[in-house]
């Protein structure tokens, strides 16, 4: 019998799906990430969550221009100690009818995160995910989304 995972379950109560998981110390082999030039098109966004994630003070992450320079800064990086995860998430666009949300998969909004654990990069895909869909959820019933982010309790 398989066990429940509260990862899981939260995947499936936001409509949120994994496009890509990079182990960066796993998959870096010869100064080489195995994968990376299949997502070369989504370098600036890959970047970015890089540097969200922690890694503004490497200046080989910061003045990355291209796939190429990020793998040859993790190759730097990848000699002093764990890299972690970079991971590409999607998520349908959620519509509106009446009260109800609905979703497709034909259209979708994606995110890219870093962070040095899996559960980490985990719980940054979920706030992500569950921030999409309680604004959807908000414009079904009628109420707006930034006055109730003002009323949350800091």
């Amino acid at each position: 019998m398989f066990a429940k995972d509260k990862y899981s379950t939260r995947f499936r109560a936001n409509s949120v799906r994994i496009d890509e998981i990079f182990h960066l110390d796993t998959m870096l082999v010869a100064g080489h990430l195995a994968g990376f030039q299949r997502v070369k098109d989504d370098f600036p966004f890959m970047r970015e969550a890089l540097l969200k994630g922690g890694m503004m003070l490497f200046s080989g992450i910061r003045g990355a221009e291209c796939v190429e320079n990020l793998e040859h800064a993790f190759g730097r990086l990848g000699q002093l100690g764990s890299l972690g995860f970079l991971v590409k998430a999607s998520q349908p666009v959620f519509a509106v009818e009446g009260e109800q949300l609905k979703f497709s998969w034909e259209l979708t909004r994606t995110g890219w995160f870093y962070a040095r654990s899996y559960k980490k990069v985990l719980s940054k895909v979920h706030t992500w995910a569950e921030g999409a869909r309680e604004q959807a959820l908000a414009r079904a019933l009628g109420l707006d989304w930034n006055s109730l982010l003002l009323q949350q309790p800091a």
